[in-house]
């Protein structure tokens, strides 16, 4: 992606998902994404996270053990 469109495309692209993917339980209809299926299943996205933000990623939006999210 070139640099000048990349840092709009990533607001734009956060925006856009905070309005249509809504985190929590999965019988409510309105949500997109419900819990992970198993504590390894966690750990192991969580390991992902952090090893792409280790190698420079950055974290626009998550959720998190527990329920809440932002």
């Amino acid at each position: 992606m070139d640099r000048s469109v990349h840092s709009p495309f990533i607001e734009r692209f956060v925006a856009q998902t905070r309005k249509t993917q809504i985190l929590g339980n999965p019988i409510d209809p309105r949500v997109s994404l419900g819990p992970v299926v198993s504590r390894k299943a966690a750990q192991s996205i969580r390991k992902q996270v952090t090893d792409a933000v280790s190698a420079g990623a950055k974290v626009n939006r998550a959720g998190f053990a527990g329920g809440s999210n932002s």
